[in-house]
């Protein structure tokens, strides 16, 4: 009884939307900050119910994730103001590819997650100010 009481919390946790900010860092490396909750719910997703988003659960493999992508995959609002570095081994040449790097690392196969991949300096300098603003959030 008590383990299906834990894995009914571990679904509900896992349904809420989740946004993150994500931009090119240079140095061949992506950056990316938690966002808004609410920031970039699609259209028409079903909030209500626990299994709206059954896909963030992680499936069982042969070898265990690292500690921070299971972090980031099930527990992202415990990386509020942390800073997630994606490596890229070499220097970014197609913004898509980056984009969608960025979003299957943040987002995994949760649905209810988007990465707002910005492009300039000054798009990234106002998007972390918002986010840094306890005013805004």
């Amino acid at each position: 009884m008590a383990l299906y009481a834990t894995c009914a919390h571990a679904e509900e946790a896992v349904a809420r939307p989740v946004s993150w900010v994500c931009w090119y860092a240079g140095a061949a490396s992506v950056a990316c900050r938690l966002g808004a909750p609410d920031a970039f719910v699609p259209s028409g997703a079903d909030l209500s119910s626990p299994t709206s988003d059954a896909g963030a659960v992680l499936p069982a493999g042969k070898r265990p994730l690292p500690e921070i992508v299971r972090t980031i995959l099930q527990q992202p609002e415990t990386l509020v103001g942390s800073t997630i570095s994606i490596p890229l081994f070499t220097e970014a040449r197609d913004a898509d590819f980056v984009h969608e790097l960025a979003e299957a690392v943040m987002c995994g196969t949760r649905r209810l997650c988007r990465v707002l991949f910005l492009g300039s300096s000054t798009e990234i300098a106002l998007a972390l100010d918002t986010l840094d603003d306890p005013a805004l959030n």
